[in-house]
């Protein structure tokens, strides 16, 4: 440690003062100075926690006296970050966040265990070590801790005591009970929110009329409560000319009221967004830390050599755009008539208002019929000096579905309502008669905001690296447009657009929308009896807001809508039907079929096709055949036709199959039924002569009694799996899930859990 102390910094701290609830002292020794900015100590405004012994559960407050605070974890992690992702060069960069995020699946999950995986957790103070087997289970019972109880975490205390952490397990019998006791997510609305569980109980309590009542009185709260023309004085020119006819600052008002958590976000759009830096945590999405390659400062440092070179691209007597004209013309609009851009300038202009600069090549494709400009901004490498906290989420259908099937079943069935929140707390109620009365008719619309990307302004010292270039067709030079919008093409465009959107989504459920959010597409439910109020009342919040919606799109409120790439039938009042479109199916069967044709791929082109259909098999499953595909990405930098290998072309047969056959998927509204539980395992053992057997099992727990089933594996079949396979041990668990829905699909036919 001698040079260690020698040379390091002694960063102190307190960590009540990041947010713990004990003053603890905390010395971090660091080899770098950038630490230091940690240092913070208690003010003496907050209370603090006992230390010690907690005499009412019968153990030591330890991990809770050690543990360090979010807030400290998340200062240090963002100096860390910065000391090493700020200071790469940037030729090595790619290098680095790959190893940093490698192409493996991330750890956790994605939602709670519905059981959770232990029935208790015991801490045992004791000088002897506990008997414990190679797998760190008890081996015995051991001071009242029983047999195979796994162990945690040691953790040495006071007076030469160690303390054992153990986790019990379930026996096969409780965890059946519990399971036994389970409701189908669906039915439970589990991984909806708890504002758009609050809003639908609150509307299917009060009944139609009440409903529409609040929405009026809640419009009527929201005039004009703020100087919005002295905000707009004080924007940036260029900024304030983007958010021309938006009411900033009611927004902000309105944020607080509802408790929304993205603060940040006010100031951030009045100042325009950043497509550089660092974006920290909202608190509106999921945490993960995705770093950027280097900063801005190393970014305009290799511009030097990017700007020639794309600019060389742009000059090129072998430079080909399909639509040049057309693009030209679609970017001076863009610029004269739609102020989303400044322009054009030559070069030299340019060169006259920055020290140095980058330019994004502009491209056409040819897309439904019209010229699309795309901004490459992979290419001139402005995504990689980006970095966020934490990664959007998007409600899909999942939301929808769940409101229209929830909603019809209690306007069909009236009755109870018992929904569960998040933190455990569950709402109780009946609902109103009105609902019952009224006949069980939901309908469904997609609103979309006009334009989305280019309603919100881009922060001006962001204008010297998202300089627009194209070919002027006219004099065949090089023309450049400032940018003043968020572009299509950014990494953080994508973040910050949804931060805004999802704020807009959650204003919509106090006004008792039943509405998701997917980027700038908001899928909506009503009654029908509810149509033209909800209509009217998703326009006034636009409005009021300055958020302009594509009326020209807005298709009204029908039982059969085509909204997120799908087909929502609501005409049966037995079921909701979803499918895919039939255009996209006949495009993607066409991409499939082109392929098998070919018998070759160009890699480059595969994330575009492979986009499509992960979109449609959430309709069609085919998740094994994806799973094969997916391994053809390690090839993305080829740019030459790859030939199609067994594998592959059985996996695009087998997609090409599911497109051309997939049914639609059918949600009953029918009363909530426990679920059908069954279990299954297999198993791969080797002999003392080396034979290899593969052996399956399969339990049932249904409506007329439990039923087992137990098998090997047909010799000829295994030997056929090993052929592909060091291990088949994922296939033979596989295949006792085949069997078991094979057996026992007179017993699964038609129910909700197993669609």
């Amino acid at each position: 440690m001698s040079f260690a102390l020698a040379h390091g910094h002694f960063v102190k701290l307190h960590a009540c003062a990041y947010g713990g609830d004990r003053k603890k002292n905390t010395a971090f020794l660091c080899s770098s100075s950038a630490f230091c900015a940690l240092e913070k100590f208690c003010d003496g405004s907050h209370p603090h926690k006992e230390w010690g012994y907690d005499y009412e559960k019968g153990e030591f407050n330890t991990a809770k006296e050690a543990e360090y605070p979010r807030a400290l974890c998340e200062q240090y992690a963002n100096i860390l970050e910065h000391m090493v992702f700020g200071s790469l060069d940037g030729r090595h960069a790619n290098v680095v966040v790959d190893k940093v995020k490698p192409n493996q699946q991330a750890k956790g999950r994605g939602v709670p265990q519905i059981i959770s995986e232990f029935a208790a957790v015991r801490s045992i103070l004791s000088k002897s070590p506990p008997p414990l087997s190679n797998k760190k289970t008890l081996t015995a019972s051991w001071m009242g801790v029983p047999p195979g109880a796994k162990l945690l975490r040691t953790e040495a205390t006071r007076e030469d005591l160690q303390l054992y952490v153990f986790r019990i397990f379930r026996s096969m019998q409780q965890f059946v009970s519990l399971a036994k006791q389970l409701w189908h997510p669906f039915d439970e609305l589990r991984n909806l929110p708890d504002c758009l569980i609050k809003c639908i109980f609150n509307c299917l309590r009060v009944g139609p009329m009440e409903m529409t009542k609040q929405r009026t009185k809640t419009f009527q709260l929201c005039e004009l409560r703020s100087d919005e023309q002295s905000l707009h004085g004080r924007l940036h020119e260029k900024v304030a000319h983007v958010f021309e006819g938006k009411k900033l600052l009611l927004l902000e008002k309105l944020a607080t009221t509802v408790g929304w958590p993205d603060t940040k976000l006010h100031e951030e759009l009045r100042q325009g967004f950043m497509l550089t830096g660092y974006a920290a945590p909202t608190g509106v999405f999921k945490t993960d830390v995705r770093p950027a390659a280097f900063d801005k400062g190393l970014l305009m440092q290799e511009a030097k050599f990017l700007k020639p070179l794309l600019l060389g691209k742009v000059s090129s007597p072998h430079y080909l755009d399909d639509h040049p004209e057309e693009l030209f013309a679609i970017t001076v609009k863009e610029a004269k008539d739609k102020h989303w851009l400044e322009g054009p300038y030559s070069v030299d202009e340019v060169d006259a208002m920055f020290d140095r600069w980058l330019p994004v090549r502009r491209f056409s494709v040819f897309q439904r019929g019209k010229v699309r400009p795309i901004d490459d901004m992979k290419e001139n490498r402005l995504n990689l000096a980006f970095s966020s906290g934490e990664k959007i989420d998007l409600h899909a259908l999942d939301y929808t579905v769940w409101c229209l099937q929830v909603i019809t079943r209690f306007c069909i069935n009236g009755g109870s309502m018992d929904f569960c929140l998040s933190g455990g707390s569950r709402l109780r109620d009946a609902v109103h008669t009105a609902w019952k009365g009224l006949e069980p008719r939901l309908a469904t619309t997609a609103f979309d905001l006009e334009s989305a990307y280019k309603q919100l302004a881009l922060n001006p010292p962001n204008y010297d690296c998202t300089v627009v270039v194209l070919r002027d067709p006219s004099s065949q030079r090089p023309a450049c447009f400032l940018m003043r919008t968020l572009p299509f093409g950014s990494t953080a465009s994508v973040l910050y657009f949804n931060r805004t959107a999802r704020l807009i989504w959650r204003l919509g459920i106090e006004l008792n929308l039943w509405w998701s959010s997917y980027f700038d597409d908001y899928p909506c439910v009503t009654h029908r009896s509810q149509a033209t109020s909800t209509q009217a009342c998703v326009e006034g919040l636009f409005q009021l807001l300055g958020f302009r919606f594509a009326s020209d799109k807005l298709a009204p409120f029908s039982g059969t809508t085509e909204m997120l790439g799908v087909v929502v039938d609501t005409s049966d009042n037995t079921a909701i039907k979803v499918d895919n479109k039939e255009s996209g199916k006949r495009e993607l069967v066409g991409e499939l079929q082109n392929i098998l044709r070919a018998g070759s791929l160009d890699a480059s082109n595969l994330a575009p096709v492979l986009g499509r259909i992960q979109y449609a098999e959430m309709r069609i499953s085919g998740r094994r055949a994806m799973a094969d595909i997916r391994e053809w990405e390690k090839h993305e930098g080829s740019k030459k036709n790859l030939p199609l290998d067994d594998i592959s072309r059985a996996a695009f047969e087998l997609l090409l199959a599911r497109v051309n056959s997939g049914k639609p998927q059918h949600i009953t509204v029918d009363e909530p039924q426990r679920p059908i539980l069954i279990f299954t395992d297999g198993a791969v053992e080797t002999g003392a002569g080396g034979e290899v057997e593969a052996t399956i099992g399969g339990v049932i727990f249904a409506d007329t009694g439990t039923h087992v089933f137990g098998a090997h594996v047909d010799a000829q079949v295994l030997q056929s799996w090993m052929e592909e396979l060091v291990h088949p041990v994922g296939l033979t668990e596989l295949y006792g899930i085949v069997v078991a829905v094979k057996q026992w699909a007179h017993l699964l036919h038609g129910r909700l859990d197993c669609n």
